[in-house]
């Protein structure tokens, strides 16, 4: 897995991006903040990055930032909520 330099936008809504040499947003992650909860909304990695492990990436960075605010972690999206619940499960309500 290669190691990505993720930045973030905290605009409403927000969003963690990786940047290639050919695209300024090879990969996203779109979020917004309610109630101190993260929502994840879109987790998604161009061509380029597929398979790179940059989704993942993306994904454990926000779960890391949104601990950090001390908000609430859910997702929208299938792919966040796959590494929810198989990386993190201890962050689901029950």
């Amino acid at each position: 897995m290669s190691n990505f330099t993720i930045q973030q936008t905290e605009t409403s809504p927000g969003a963690f991006y990786i940047e290639s040499q050919d695209d300024p947003r090879a990969g996203v992650l779109d979020y917004r903040v309610k109630e101190e909860t993260l929502i994840i909304d879109h987790v998604g990695a161009s061509n380029e990055l597929r398979g790179t492990g940059a989704a993942r990436q993306l994904v454990d960075h926000a779960i890391k930032w949104a601990i950090g605010q001390g908000y609430a972690v859910r997702s929208k999206c299938s792919y966040g909520r796959h590494v929810l619940e198989k990386h993190y499960p201890h962050l689901l309500e029950d």
